[in-house]
């Protein structure tokens, strides 16, 4: 059993991983419930909250398009011609 205090410093932090589910920021969601298991282990609401920004986390990566590479090709004949010119 945690202390009122260490139990509101976990509230504060799952109510801050709440608001940032809200605006789908995955990146501070997974931080703040990070904090909340340093401190309190077995949160099934951090675990639950973890769980859900590595998914969208992983979504997001997953639809990214390659690094370097361009989604309408626009471009790439223009610059072939400026090595041949």
């Amino acid at each position: 059993m945690v202390s009122k205090r260490i139990q509101r410093q976990i509230d504060r932090l799952l109510n801050q991983a709440e608001e940032a589910i809200t605006s789908e920021d995955w990146a501070t969601v997974g931080a703040r419930v990070r904090s909340v298991l340093a401190i309190d282990r077995p949160s099934t609401d951090a675990m639950t909250h973890l769980a859900a920004a590595q998914r969208a986390l992983g979504a997001i990566l997953d639809s990214a398009p390659p690094i370097g590479s361009t989604s309408t090709g626009v471009g790439a004949p223009d610059t072939e011609q400026r090595r041949r010119g």
